[in-house]
Parts: structure tokens; C-alpha cells; sequence
């Protein structure tokens, strides 16, 4: 019998005096999508980056069988607000912030944020390949800044998946979407899901994508 995918015991963090997550347990196995709904203040975030390994915690979290892979990182994150940096590598810019003609000339391009991932891509399909099914393709040129929210939150997930991750956290993916927007990132994540793409889904809404088929909810104790 396979191992499972993840496996959490009795996690707590606890992040300046004040404890986030309190005696969490769960456990993903393989063929299993799983999405978590929790409101504003829940913890998701915190859940989302103590997988990553940003965050000190109590418990024990596992990956049984990551080891096995000689390649790509453990858990990379797609977090609901982006930042990047301008061309100097110096300057932080919110995605949602009020750009001007100075802001665009100053930050990198599409094509220039992903030049530091290899060309054959993500398991079958190649970056090129990548870029057309993320409908990415024909906005190489087009400064970050000036990215509309679909197309940001669609760069943003292409470069987690050429980053090879056994576990893709998507922590509000769907937030600032219009319904064109969200229908076709639901598409997307079908195919990431096909593909073979592990995936822990984060959210507030309960718009559920078809690919998902466990649902987890938990809220902030007082």
C-alpha cells in the first residue's frame, strides 16, 4: 500500500506570543485534492507557509515519500497577495498597488520572470507548452505591474509549477477574479490535477473546483 502524501500530527504555531494554529492534524493521501475553507484570521496563510518550512512549529509534519524524488521542492506556495521586484532587484511593488509609466519601465516583464526555469517545463509539457495552456504566451512583453488579476494569478502558478513541487498550496487563488476569471482557473486546475499535480487548496469561498474530492474547515478559537 502507497504512503500517503502528507501527513500532519498535533500541529501549533505560535508567532509573537500569539498561538495561530492550535493542535492541527491531518493527513493527504495519494489520488486525494484536498481544499480547506477557513474565514478571514482562520490561519490559512500560516498553515500555508509553516508547510513550506517558513515557520517554527510544534508537532509533526511528514512527506513519506519525497524523499524518493531526486528532483523539484517539497511545498511551494501561490500566495493571495504578490509582490515583486523591480529590475534593480530592490524595490518591492504590491501587485495591487497604482502604477505609473515609471513603475512599468522599472519592473521585469513576463518573459523576464520566468527565464530562470528551464525549457522542458513541468513533467510532458515544456515551458512553450506551459505558457500556451496558461494563455500566457502572447503577453511575454507586458511589464508585471500592469499584468490584470487573472494573468498575474496565472504567472504566479506557472512558476510554481516549473518549480516542480510535490505539494502546489494555492491560498486564495480565486480572490480579485471576475467569473471569466475564475471559470477558467477552475480549467486549469483540472489539468494541473490530471497532470499528475498534487494540490492543497486554501480558501474563504466556497467555490469548490471540480478537481477537488476531500473538504476539510476549521475557524479560529478565542
Amino acid at each position: 500500500m502507497d504512503k500517503g502524501l502528507l501527513k500532519i500530527e498535533s500541529l501549533s504555531v505560535n508567532i509573537y506570543g500569539k498561538e495561530i494554529l492550535r493542535n492541527i492534524s491531518m493527513e493527504i493521501n495519494k489520488g486525494e485534492q484536498w481544499m480547506i475553507v477557513g474565514g478571514a484570521g482562520a490561519g490559512k496563510t500560516v498553515l500555508a507557509h509553516t508547510l513550506a518550512g517558513n515557520h517554527a512549529f510544534r508537532g509533526r509534519i511528514e512527506f513519506p515519500d519525497f524523499h524518493k524524488r531526486s528532483y523539484g521542492s517539497s511545498v511551494v506556495v501561490v500566495d493571495q497577495q504578490h509582490r515583486f521586484h523591480d529590475l534593480q532587484n530592490q524595490s518591492n511593488f504590491y501587485y495591487q498597488q497604482r502604477y505609473n509609466s515609471f513603475d512599468a519601465e522599472a519592473t521585469m516583464t513576463v518573459s523576464e520572470a520566468i527565464s530562470v526555469f528551464e525549457e522542458n517545463g513541468h513533467g510532458d509539457f515544456s515551458k512553450k507548452e506551459l505558457l500556451e495552456t496558461f494563455q500566457l504566451d502572447s503577453i511575454l512583453q507586458e511589464p508585471l505591474i500592469q499584468l490584470s488579476n487573472g494573468e498575474n494569478k496565472r504567472l504566479q502558478i506557472l512558476k510554481a509549477i516549473l518549480s516542480f513541487p510535490y505539494l502546489l498550496v494555492l491560498d486564495e487563488p480565486f480572490t480579485g477574479l471576475d467569473a471569466d476569471g475564475r471559470h477558467f482557473l477552475d480549467g486549469l486546475l483540472s489539468k494541473l490535477s490530471a497532470s499528475g499535480q498534487y494540490m492543497l487548496l486554501l480558501s474563504s469561498r466556497l467555490h469548490i473546483p471540480d478537481c477537488f474530492n476531500r473538504y476539510g474547515s476549521y475557524k479560529t478559537e478565542n
